[in-house]
C-alpha cells in the first residue's frame, strides 16, 4: 500500500462517478491544483478530503481507511518522496517548551518506568504529591526520555494552580496558549472553551506530541485540556488527586525515602566534598525526603566552603511540615537585615518574574543596592535567575515569603512598598508611552516617582520592555482591584490599551478596558468612562466583532456629551463611523463626521479633528468616487498635525488617490512612506495595513512576485495576532492580486477566506467586493 494505491482508488472513484475535477472542487472547497495532486500521488489529502470527496461521488469511504493510513505512514517515513505534502506546521523546528531537565535525577527509577510505559501507550498520567516532592520533576524527565518517541512537539504549560498570590490560569487561556504553540493563527481560535477544546484535539490527533500540565488546580481544570485520538500522551501534576479524571491513570508520588534521600544530597552536593553519613542521615529525616529541600540545602552548603551539614542540623527547628521551610529557616538564619526585608517584600510581588528596577520600587531603596541584595538571594538559592537581571521565586519559596511578609511586615508597610511598586509601574509606562508620541490624557501624577527608571526613551526600547513586563503588569492591575484602588486601575487601563493595541493583544486589551469602564463608573468620572469606552470599542473593532464595537462608541459619545468632553465625542461619533462604513453605508458615515465637525471644539485638541477628519471620512469620500476631495482633506492634514497616525492616514490617502488617478509609481511612493513611519513608531498593527497598500500597487504595476511576498507577510501579522479587521480587507487585496498574477485558484480560496470572515460579521462593503471578485475568478476564460 502507497500513495499511488490510495490515487488510484481515488482516480477510479472519480471515473466512476462521472463528474468533473471542477465539480468536485466546487463540492468539498479544496482547489483544482490540490485535486490534481492528490489524484496523481504527489500528495496525501487529509481524511476529510477523502471522506468529502467519497461522499459526493455517492461511495463508502471505509475501505479506503488502510489505503490512507498506509500512506499516512510512507509520508511521515524518514526519507519519503514527497515530503512538500506534509503541512506547513509540520516543516518548521519541531516546538520543545519543556523546562530544563534535572541534572542529577535519582531514585524515582520505578515511577519514570511506570509513566513512560503509560505514556508510550498514549495514557494520559496524573502525577500527585505534596509540595516538593518532585511531579514537575519527574515529569520533566520522562518528557525528554520520550522526546525521541513524540518527535512533533514537546509542550509545557504552567497552570499555576497552587501559585501563590495568582489565580489559576483559565483553561480557556491555557488552550489559546496550546493552539498557538502548534500553529493556529489566533484569528482561526474559537472564543468559547468548548470551540477551544475541540480544536486542540482536533489539532493534537494529527501531532506525535508530548505535553505537560503543570500545577493543575483539580481535574476541572484539566479535563478540556486532554486529548482525543491520535498518537500522542499528556502527563498532569497536582497537589490534589485526580479522582475525578475518566481514563486518566494516576501516579501518586511519596517522599524519598532515607537511602534514595541521601543518594540525591550527595549526587546534588556534587564531588569533593566530605559529608558524614549519619549527619547526612539526620538531616534527610529532618527534610522529609522533599527532592526540593534537599537540592537548596546542597546547593547552600556548595556555594558555601564555609558551611557544613552541622551548620544546617544546628538551626531551629521548621515549623513547617513541608519541608522546604525548613530549608529557609535556615537560610533566612544566615542573611543580614537588608537581605531578609527584600526577601519578605518580594513575597508582597503580584507578578512571577521581577528586575531590579521593580524591586528597587518595592523595597524604596537605589537600584544598584537592590540588585546586590537580588544576587544575594541568588547565592542562598531563595531566588532563581533564568535570565539576566530577571529574577523569580519557586512557588513554594514565594508561599513562604509572603507568609513571613504578613507576618513580620506591618500593614502599613506592605500597603506603602505596594504603592511604591504600582507607582513604578504607572510612571513607567507612561513614559514609555509618550516614547511612542502618544499624549495620553487623564493621566495624573504618581505620588511616588521613582528614582531611577529603565530606559524606554526610543519606541523600540519602550516596546521592549512593556512585552517583557506585559504578564506582571497584568498582575499588578489585577491587585490594584483587589486593593479597591478603581483611581489606579482606571489609570492603567487608559495607558495600556494602545501599547497592546500596537502587536495584536486584542483579548487582554479588550479585558483591561473593561475593567477600567467599570473602576470609572465606581469613581463616577465621565471623561476617563468615555474614553475607556471607546477603548473598549477599538479592541472588538480590531476582532471583527462590529456590533459590540458599534455599541462600546455609541455609549462612549453619549458619556462624552453628558461630561463635555468634546474632542472625545468626536473620535467616538468616528468609531460608529467606522462601523458604518464597514457595512457599506458610506453616505450615513459622511453625515455623522459631518456633525461631528460641527461639534465646538477647544484649539487644544487639534489632533482629534484631524484624526475624525483623515481616519474615517477618506474611505467613505474614495469608495463614494470623491478622490480629489478625498486627498485634499489629507493634505490639509499633513500641513498641520504631529502625531504619527494621522499623518500616516494621510498618506495612506494620497497613495489611494494616485492609484486612482493612474500614478502607480506615486502611489508606492506613499505607501512606501506611511509604512516607514508605522515601523518608525513601532505600530506593527498599522504597518501591516500599510505593507498591504504597497502590495497592491506593486500588483497594478504589473510586479506580481513582489506584490505577492508583501501581501502574504502582511497576512500573516494579522492572522498570527487575531486581527479579525485587518485580516478581511488584506485577504481580499491578496485575492485581487493573486487574480492579477494569473492564478485563479489562489484567488478563489483567498476570495472564499475573506468572505466567510466577513459575512458573518457584517462587513458588508468588503463582501460585496469579495463576491465580485469570486465571480471573476470562477468565471471561464475567454
Amino acid at each position: 500500500m502507497s500513495h499511488d494505491d490510495l490515487a488510484g482508488s481515488l482516480r477510479k472513484i472519480k471515473a466512476e462517478s462521472g463528474r468533473s475535477l471542477r465539480a468536485v472542487e466546487q463540492a468539498i472547497h479544496v482547489s483544482n491544483s490540490s485535486l490534481s495532486r492528490y489524484l496523481a500521488g504527489q500528495a496525501t489529502p487529509s481524511w476529510n478530503v477523502v471522506v468529502a470527496f467519497c461522499r459526493f461521488t455517492g461511495h463508502d469511504p471505509r475501505p479506503l481507511r488502510p489505503l490512507w493510513e498506509a500512506a499516512e505512514r510512507e509520508r511521515r517515513a524518514p526519507g519519503r518522496p514527497f515530503a512538500a505534502d506534509r503541512p506547513a506546521a509540520a516543516s518548521r523546528v519541531p516546538r520543545n517548551d519543556l523546562p530544563r531537565d534535572v541534572a542529577g535525577f535519582t531514585a524515582r527509577r520505578a515511577e519514570v518506568e511506570t509513566v513512560s510505559r503509560l505514556a508510550r501507550a498514549g495514557q494520559a498520567v496524573a502525577i500527585d504529591g505534596m509540595g516538593g516532592v518532585g511531579k514537575t520533576a519527574l515529569a520533566v524527565k520522562v518528557a525528554h526520555l520520550l522526546t525521541p518517541e513524540f518527535p512533533d512537539c514537546q509542550l509545557y504549560v504552567d497552570l499555576h494552580g497552587f501559585t501563590p498570590g495568582r489565580d489559576p490560569v483559565e483553561p480557556t487561556e491555557a488552550l489559546l496558549g496550546l493552539l498557538r504553540a502548534l500553529g493556529v493563527p489566533g484569528g482561526r481560535i474559537p472564543d468559547d472553551l468548548a470551540g477551544r477544546s475541540a480544536q486542540w484535539r482536533s489539532e493534537l490527533a494529527r501531532q506525535r506530541a508530548i505535553v505537560i500540565l503543570d500545577n493543575a488546580a483539580d481535574a476541572d481544570h484539566v479535563r478540556a485540556l486532554l486529548p482525543g485520538a491520535g498518537r500522542n500522551t499528556v502527563l498532569i501534576t497536582s497537589r490534589v488527586r485526580m479522582v475525578g479524571l475518566d481514563g486518566v491513570q494516576p501516579l501518586s508520588l511519596a517522599p524519598l525515602g532515607p537511602a534514595d534521600a541521601a543518594d540525591l544530597f550527595t549526587v546534588a552536593l556534587g564531588p569533593g566534598t566530605a559529608a558524614d553519613p549519619e549527619t547526612v542521615a539526620e538531616l534527610m529525616r529532618r527534610y522529609g525526603g522533599l527532592p526540593l529541600s534537599i537540592r537548596v540545602a546542597a546547593a547552600r552548603l556548595r556555594h558555601r566552603p564555609a558551611w557544613s551539614v552541622a551548620d544546617l542540623l544546628e538551626s531551629p527547628p521548621p515549623s513547617d511540615e513541608a519541608g522546604l521551610g525548613k530549608v529557609i529557616d535556615a537560610s533566612l538564619a544566615r542573611l543580614g537585615g537588608d537581605q531578609r526585608q527584600m526577601f519578605l517584600l518580594l513575597g508582597l510581588y503580584p507578578g512571577t518574574l521581577i528586575g531590579p528596577f521593580a524591586a528597587a520600587a518595592l523595597a524604596g531603596r537605589p537600584v544598584t543596592e537592590a540588585r546586590a541584595l537580588l544576587d544575594d538571594l541568588v547565592d542562598a538559592n531563595l531566588l532563581e535567575e533564568p535570565a539576566a537581571q530577571r529574577y523569580r521565586f519557586h512557588d513554594l519559596i514565594r508561599q513562604r515569603a509572603a507568609e513571613a511578609a504578613r507576618r513580620e511586615e506591618s500593614a502599613e508597610g506592605r500597603d506603602t512598598a505596594l504603592d511604591r511598586l504600582t507607582d513604578f509601574y504607572l510612571h513607567t509606562v507612561t513614559c514609555g508611552v509618550r516614547a511612542l508620541d502618544v499624549v495620553p490624557e487623564h493621566v495624573l501624577p504618581v505620588r511616588h516617582v521613582p528614582a531611577e527608571v529603565p530606559d524606554i526613551s526610543t519606541p523600540e526600547q519602550a516596546m521592549s520592555w512593556y512585552r517583557d513586563e506585559e504578564a506582571t503588569l497584568v498582575r499588578v492591575v489585577e491587585q490594584t482591584v483587589r486593593r479597591g484602588r478603581d483611581d489606579l486601575t482606571a489609570q492603567f487601563a487608559l495607558l495600556i490599551g494602545d501599547l497592546l493595541g500596537r502587536y495584536g493583544r486584542w483579548e487582554l486589551w479588550r479585558w483591561i478596558a473593561d475593567i477600567g469602564v467599570q473602576a470609572a463608573e465606581r469613581l463616577g468620572n465621565l471623561s476617563i468612562q468615555a474614553a475607556l469606552e471607546y477603548s473598549r470599542g477599538l479592541a472588538a473593532y480590531f476582532t471583527g466583532r462590529l456590533d459590540s464595537a458599534a455599541a462600546d462608541f455609541a455609549a462612549a459619545a453619549d458619556i462624552a456629551a453628558r461630561s463635555g468632553a468634546v474632542g472625545m465625542r468626536i473620535i467616538a461619533i468616528r468609531g460608529v463611523a467606522a462601523v458604518a462604513e464597514d457595512r457599506g453605508e458610506f453616505t450615513r458615515a459622511l453625515d455623522l463626521l459631518a456633525e461631528a465637525r460641527q461639534l465646538p471644539l477647544a484649539d487644544r485638541y487639534p489632533t482629534e479633528v484631524a484624526i475624525a477628519a483623515v481616519l474615517t471620512a477618506h474611505h467613505s469620500l474614495l469608495a463614494l468616487g470623491r478622490v480629489a476631495e478625498a486627498a485634499d482633506v489629507a493634505r490639509d492634514v499633513l500641513a498641520t498635525a504631529q502625531d504619527p497616525t494621522p499623518r500616516i492616514t494621510s498618506l495612506r490617502v494620497l497613495g489611494r488617490a494616485r492609484l486612482s488617478d493612474g500614478d502607480l509609481p506615486g502611489a508606492v511612493t506613499y505607501f512606501q512612506e506611511a509604512e516607514a513611519a508605522c515601523r518608525d513608531n513601532q505600530d506593527a498593527s498599522f504597518a501591516a495595513i500599510c505593507q498591504g497598500d504597497v502590495a497592491e500597487a506593486l500588483s497594478r504595476l504589473g510586479r506580481h512576485a513582489e506584490a505577492l511576498d508583501r501581501h502574504e507577510a502582511a497576512l500573516a501579522w494579522a492572522t498570527d495576532f487575531g486581527d479579525v479587521y485587518r485580516e478581511i480587507y488584506l485577504r481580499e487585496a491578496f485575492a485581487r492580486s493573486c487574480l492579477a498574477a494569473g492564478d485563479p485558484d489562489r484567488a478563489v480560496d483567498q476570495f472564499r477566506q475573506a468572505l466567510a470572515l466577513a459575512e458573518p460579521r457584517g462587513y458588508r462593503h468588503v463582501a460585496g467586493l469579495a463576491r465580485d471578485g469570486l465571480a471573476r475568478a470562477l468565471a471561464p476564460v475567454g
